[in-house]
């Protein structure tokens, strides 16, 4: 699953659903959406699986 890049301006994050069904790695990335790599981030702080 790969998400939009964000760029200036408040945002609210939404829920996003991908299934982890049968699978045994998780992996979590950032990228620079193609501009750099000044002030990149990312933020996961309520993050579920269920």
């Amino acid at each position: 699953m790969e998400s939009a890049s964000w760029s200036r301006g408040p945002r609210r994050a939404g829920p996003e659903h991908v299934s982890v069904k049968d699978k045994q790695q998780l992996r979590l990335l950032v990228g620079n959406a193609g501009d750099g790599g000044t002030c990149d981030h990312a933020d996961w702080a309520d993050a579920r699986l269920e």
